[in-house]
């Protein structure tokens, strides 16, 4: 399963080619191997300043693939990693760690982003997509 981060939809939003072009590789494929956490439908859909298209995209999509929920094994998942990572000297910001634990909890093979606070989590490959 690979889980997409808000920051590959946030980039693909401001037309980052990069984001936009590993975005339309994975919807291209097979969609049942796609996640969202639910954190991440909060963070793209919340703003007034959506625009309809963007509104009726993520409707469509999060539709069709599956959608990981925050519940008890996934945000204390997410506490565990947001403890290693600052062990390491690293913040991760609540948002990101709930992502993380719901990605952790659901057994994802590859959480896709463009956040380096993702950088170096143990339990899923990370695929850090740079913004161009």
């Amino acid at each position: 399963m690979i889980v997409i981060d808000t920051s590959i939809f946030v980039d693909a939003e401001r037309k980052r080619e990069q984001a936009e072009a590993r975005l339309r590789e994975l919807i291209a494929g097979d969609l049942a191997d796609l996640a969202v956490c639910s954190v991440t439908i909060l963070e793209l859909t919340r703003s007034p300043k959506l625009t309809p298209t963007w509104r009726q995209f993520y409707s469509r999509l999060f539709d069709t693939v599956s959608v990981l929920e925050v519940d008890r094994p996934a945000a204390e998942m997410g506490a565990a990693i947001a403890r290693e990572r600052q062990q390491e000297g690293q913040t991760m910001q609540n948002t990101d760690a709930l992502i993380a634990g719901c990605a952790a909890a659901a057994g994802a093979d590859l959480l896709l982003t463009s956040d380096d606070d993702f950088a170096g989590i143990r339990h899923f490959a990370v695929e850090l997509v740079r913004p161009s």
